[in-house]
Formats: C-alpha cells, sequence, structure tokens
C-alpha cells in the first residue's frame, strides 16, 4: 500500500494500524456510553506494547504517543 504522503506500508502495517484505530475507537466510545469525560477517556487508553510499532513508524517516542492518542481523540 502507497500512503497519501508517499510511503509505502506492508499488510502488517496496515493491520496494526487498523488495530490502533480500531482500539481507540472502541475506548471512545465505550468511554461515550459510559458517559465518563474526555480526561477519563485520555487515561485510560492503553500505551502498552501492543502499539509500540506504530511509534516507531509515526517516528515518535513512547511517551510521544500518549500525546498522540490524545490528539487524535479530540
Amino acid at each position: 500500500m502507497i500512503g497519501g504522503h508517499g510511503r509505502t506500508f506492508t499488510a502488517q502495517w496496515v493491520a496494526a494500524q487498523r488495530d490502533y484505530l480500531r482500539t481507540l475507537w472502541d475506548a471512545a466510545r465505550s468511554a461515550q456510553s459510559a458517559g465518563r469525560s474526555y480526561a477519563e477517556l485520555v487515561a485510560g487508553l492503553p500505551y502498552d506494547d501492543r502499539f509500540s510499532g506504530v511509534a516507531g513508524r509515526i517516528r515518535a517516542t513512547p511517551d510521544d504517543l500518549a500525546a498522540r492518542h490524545a490528539d487524535i481523540l479530540s
């Protein structure tokens, strides 16, 4: 796959990105259904090793990934 910025992606990367976005989407829907605030949503997001590959591919440190989660959800 070739992204809109000319970078190529493997099937594994596309699957990892899909899983990452699905996790964020599911967390947002769950938080909304439970009446949780945005701050509670962000605090409860998983920042574990499942997304370490995402951080590397977007040239972000694992610590920066937490901020990216919040940006994506805002």
